[in-house]
């Protein structure tokens, strides 16, 4: 329940449902998306990048993460951007929950969310096979009535 302040007092709303992203809100995954673009930029020869270039350059979904991080590695033109993002694919998809914890609190925020009768769901823009393994993996298969991660169309 949620209390908003009225000229009169307050006025009690309840909430029914509430829609979290999933990386950098529930969920560090910081060190598991570095990870994963460096093993990128390794299988193609390029030179690794740091974990705040990374942090940078996170928070617009894969495509934006690999082609800035082509870039920070030398890749001018792009020219290889698909080639980098089906070596990422098969990597991230084999990684997604390396090193990945939640945020201090959040199990606990969760579950008494729960307890007062909230439903929970996710909306991530990480793919969503991706998306409903990191959050069955972190938080158990329980915990959210729904997960959404990106598909096509």
């Amino acid at each position: 329940m949620i209390f908003l302040d009225k000229k009169e007092g307050y006025e009690e709303v309840m909430y029914k449902l509430c829609i979290f992203d999933l990386d950098g809100t529930l969920t560090d995954t910081l060190e598991s998306l570095t990870f994963s673009v460096n093993e990128t930029l390794r299988a193609m020869g390029l030179s690794r990048i740091s974990q705040e270039r990374c942090r940078e350059f996170v928070g617009n979904g894969a495509r934006v993460l690999i082609e800035k991080s082509l870039l920070e590695a030398g890749e001018t033109d792009l020219s290889r951007i698909e080639e980098a993002m089906q070596i990422y694919g098969r990597i991230f998809d084999e990684n997604c929950t390396y090193h990945v914890v939640p945020y201090e609190g959040i199990p606990g925020m969760l579950e008494a969310m729960k307890r007062r009768g909230l439903r929970l769901a996710v909306l991530s823009n990480k793919p969503h096979c991706q998306a409903v393994h990191v959050v069955e993996t972190i938080f158990g298969k329980d915990m959210f009535c729904h997960i959404q991660g990106q598909q096509s169309g």
